[in-house]
């Protein structure tokens, strides 16, 4: 007997609107999280979603219907650019980092410091 639960079109009528419900609920939370970590970044509260976590797939999942494979590989490549940028930012910050570490240490107060502000 062939497992119903592998091939959304051939599920009987309620049980593929149940996954349809279940995914596009899933769906939905990713879009948020990815719109919603997008958007911290954007306007410098990255901390807003830090906290909260990683996410995990609900446990029983079944398969993804047809229906809603287009919407989910959109969701996908909007992850994998958000990835693509957060690895630029990550080499960036990485640079500024290690130009931090060639400035030199502060000086004991006892010795006098004097800054060219004309040029």
């Amino acid at each position: 007997m062939p497992d119903q639960q592998s091939n959304p079109a051939e599920m009987p009528p309620r049980q593929a609107s149940e996954a349809e419900r279940l995914w596009l609920g899933v769906l939905t939370e990713l879009e948020s999280a990815l719109t919603l970590g997008v958007n911290s970044a954007e306007d410098a509260a990255g901390d807003a979603y830090a906290g909260s976590g990683m996410w995990h797939a609900p446990s029983q999942l079944p398969a993804l219907p047809d229906s809603l494979r287009e919407r989910a590989n959109a969701l996908h490549e909007r992850q994998l650019e958000r990835e693509r940028e957060l690895r630029s930012e990550r080499t960036q910050v990485g640079r500024h980092l290690e130009a931090l570490r060639v400035v030199p240490r502060p000086r004991s107060a006892a010795a006098s410091v004097y800054l060219d502000v004309s040029g």
